[in-house]
C-alpha cells in the first residue's frame, strides 16, 4: 500500500466550457485519488470549489479572481460533483476557472481550464431601407433572442446605438 506521499489527486470534467454572462457555469466531474500508474479510486465527499478569474493587463498573464463567482461543494459517494458558479454579467477578458480539490490537512490540488465566452443574448436587426439622407427618420426594428434556447427575451431593459459612417 503506498504511503500518503505517493497519493495524488485527479479530475475527470465533463462538458463544455463556455460562460455566458449573467448565467451560471455549470461544471460536473468526478474526483479521484491516484496511487501510482494506472489505478485510480473515487474520492467521496471531497471538498470541490471553483473560482473565476480573469486577465487584469493585456501584455503578462495576471489574472483576478471575479467578485462573486466562486463556489463550493462536497462529492457525492461516488465522487461525482456539480458546481454551479455564479457569473456576473459583465465579464473581463481571458476568463478561466480553477477547479480544487481539497483533502483537508492532506492538502489538495487546482485545475485550471480556459473558458469561452457566449453572448447571452443574438439580435436581429432590420431597417425599412438601406440608406438614408442626412436629416431623415430611421425605422429600424430589433428581435432580441436567448442564445440557449432561442425565446425571445422579455422584461429586460435593452439599449441599441446607432451610427453612421464618420
Amino acid at each position: 500500500e503506498p504511503g500518503d506521499g505517493d497519493v495524488g489527486l485527479e479530475l475527470a470534467r465533463y462538458g463544455e466550457l463556455v460562460v455566458r454572462p449573467g448565467r451560471p457555469l455549470v461544471l460536473t466531474g468526478t474526483a479521484f485519488e491516484s496511487r501510482g500508474f494506472g489505478t485510480l479510486r473515487r474520492v467521496p465527499g471531497i471538498a470541490v470549489s471553483a473560482e473565476v478569474f480573469v486577465a487584469t493587463t493585456e501584455g503578462e498573464e495576471l489574472y483576478s479572481s471575479v467578485p462573486g463567482a466562486s463556489t463550493r461543494v462536497s462529492a457525492r459517494a461516488d465522487g461525482g460533483f456539480e458546481l454551479a458558479v455564479p457569473i456576473p454579467a459583465t465579464l473581463g477578458p481571458r476568463p478561466h476557472v480553477v477547479v480544487r480539490l481539497e483533502r483537508g490537512a492532506r492538502g489538495g490540488r487546482g485545475f485550471g481550464f480556459p473558458l469561452s465566452t457566449l453572448l447571452p443574448w443574438s439580435a436581429l436587426v432590420r431597417a425599412d431601407r438601406h440608406r438614408y439622407e442626412p436629416g431623415e427618420t430611421a425605422h429600424v426594428w430589433a428581435r432580441v433572442l436567448d442564445t440557449e434556447s432561442g425565446a425571445p427575451v422579455v422584461r429586460q431593459a435593452l439599449s441599441f446605438v446607432v451610427t453612421g459612417p464618420g
